[in-house]
C-alpha cells in the first residue's frame, strides 16, 4: 500500500493535443534561422576586428577588445531571445562563440505547433475543440473584412452587430415582434461579411 495517497494507487494518465500550423512553422524557422545569422555575422565582424588589432592593423572608430565584444554580443543575444541557440565561450581567453545545431533542431520540432499535456485528455481535447470553434468566426470575419478595406475588426464587428435586438412584447392576446433600427453601418458590415440581414 502507498502510504502518501492513503493505500489508493494512482496512475497518472498523460494525453498530449496538439494543432500543426505549417505556414507559422515555415515563418517561425526562418526568423529564427535569419536572426541566428544576423547575430553570427556580428560576432565574425568582432572576431576579426580583434584578430586584425591583434596583427597590428588600424581601423577606424574606437578600439575593440575581448570583454567589450563578450559584453556587446551577449546583450545583443539575450535581446534577440536565442541564448539557447548562441553561447559566448566566457572561459576562453579571446572572444568566442559557438552555435548550439541540436538545441536548434530540437526548438524547430515546435515551431508552428501548440501542444498541451494533460492528465485529464478528454477535458483538455474539449477545452481546445471550444477555443478552436471560438477562432474560426474570428478568422473568417477577418478574410472577408479586410479584403474589401473595411476598418472594423471582428471584435468592433461583433460589437456593432450585437446591438441588434428583436423584442417581442405581450398585451393581453396581442403580440408584437420586431427588430431595433439596424443602422448604416451595420447594414455595410452585413454586406461586407456576406450574411444575411435580419428578418
Amino acid at each position: 500500500m502507498n502510504k502518501e495517497t492513503g493505500g489508493i494507487a494512482r496512475q497518472l494518465v498523460l494525453g498530449v493535443v496538439q494543432t500543426h500550423d505549417p505556414i507559422r512553422e515555415a515563418r517561425l524557422g526562418q526568423r529564427c534561422r535569419e536572426r541566428i545569422a544576423e547575430l553570427a555575422a556580428m560576432a565574425d565582424q568582432m572576431t576579426d576586428k580583434l584578430n586584425a588589432q591583434g596583427k597590428g592593423e588600424t581601423a577606424k572608430g574606437r578600439r575593440a577588445c575581448d570583454r567589450g565584444a563578450y559584453s556587446r554580443f551577449t546583450r545583443a543575444v539575450a535581446e534577440a531571445k536565442l541564448t539557447r541557440f548562441l553561447k559566448a565561450d566566457l572561459n576562453a581567453d579571446r572572444f568566442s562563440y559557438s552555435v548550439d545545431a541540436a538545441a536548434i533542431a530540437s526548438a524547430g520540432l515546435f515551431d508552428g505547433k501548440l501542444a498541451l499535456v494533460t492528465n485529464a485528455p478528454e477535458r483538455i481535447r474539449a477545452h481546445a475543440l471550444n477555443g478552436f470553434l471560438a477562432l474560426v468566426p474570428y478568422r473568417v470575419m477577418r478574410t472577408r473584412l479586410k479584403p474589401k478595406g473595411h476598418s472594423a475588426s471582428p471584435r468592433t464587428a461583433l460589437d456593432l452587430l450585437g446591438r441588434i435586438q428583436r423584442h417581442t412584447i405581450r398585451i393581453g392576446e396581442r403580440k408584437l415582434d420586431g427588430l431595433t433600427t439596424i443602422t448604416p453601418e451595420q447594414l455595410e458590415l452585413f454586406d461586407t461579411l456576406k450574411l444575411p440581414q435580419p428578418a
